[in-house]
C-alpha cells in the first residue's frame, strides 16, 4: 500500500463522501457469511491525512445505515460517512487503528490503518497479501547513512509466520498458513523504527 498524502486531496475526499451520502440505498451488499469487504483493507500513513473508507460489492444484501467506529480514537476517527463511504481523518499519532464496519443486520468489516512517524525507519512494502504455508514476502528499509545497523526485525504474532532470513537493510518473511494480521516492526540501533503489515487469507 502507498503511503496516503497531505490535506491538499481534501475537497477530492470531501466530494466522494458527498457522493457517498447521494448514494443511500437499501440494496448495497455483503456476502452470504455476513463479511462486508472495505476498500482500502490495508493503508499505511504518516501524519495528519483524510482517508475515504469504503464499502465494495460482494454477494448479498446489507441493511443500511452502516455503523463505523474505531479501535484507538487517539490516532484518528470516522468524521463523515454516508451509504457505503466514510471519511477517515488521523491525527500524528503512531500504532495501529481498527476501522470496523457494521450493517443494522451485525455483518462486519475491517479495515487497518498503519500510522508510522515521519522520522522512523520506511520499510518497503509497508503492506502485503500472504496466501497459503510457505508464501513469502521481501521487506527492505531505505538505506539511509542514518540507520544504525544492525537492524532488529520482530512480528506481532509468530503464530503466524517468521522471518526466514534477516541481513543488512532487508528480511525475507515466511507465512505458517494460518489467517490472521501480523504487525512487522523493525528498530535500529539508536531506536528509529519502522513498522508494515501483513495480512494472512
Amino acid at each position: 500500500m502507498k503511503r496516503m498524502g497531505l490535506m491538499g486531496l481534501i475537497g477530492l475526499i470531501a466530494a466522494a463522501v458527498i457522493m457517498g451520502l447521494s448514494g443511500v440505498g437499501c440494496d448495497t451488499v455483503t456476502d452470504s457469511s455476513g463479511v462486508i469487504t472495505m476498500d482500502p483493507p490495508l493503508v499505511t500513513v504518516t501524519g495528519r491525512f483524510a482517508l475515504v473508507m469504503q464499502v465494495i460489492d460482494t454477494n448479498g444484501t446489507l441493511y443500511l445505515p452502516l455503523k463505523w467506529s474505531v479501535s484507538d480514537a487517539s490516532l484518528g476517527s470516522v468524521t463523515g460517512q454516508g451509504g457505503l463511504t466514510a471519511l477517515y481523518q488521523s491525527n500524528d499519532g503512531v500504532g495501529i487503528n481498527t476501522v470496523t464496519v457494521r450493517d443494522q443486520a451485525d455483518a462486519e468489516g475491517f479495515g487497518v490503518i498503519n500510522h508510522v512517524s515521519v522520522d522512523g525507519l520506511t520499510v518497503t512494502p509497508d503492506s502485503a497479501l500472504l496466501r497459503g504455508t510457505g508464501a513469502l514476502v521481501q521487506f527492505t528499509v531505505s538505506s539511509d547513512p542514518g540507520v544504525a545497523l544492525p537492524l532488529v526485525w520482530s512480528n506481532s504474532n509468530p503464530g503466524l509466520g517468521s522471518f526466514a532470513t534477516v541481513g543488512g537493510y532487508g528480511a525475507v518473511y515466511m507465512s505458517a498458513g494460518q489467517p490472521g494480521l501480523d504487525i512487522i516492526t523493525v528498530s535500529d540501533q539508536l531506536g528509529a523504527q519502522g513498522t508494515a503489515i501483513v495480512q494472512h487469507m
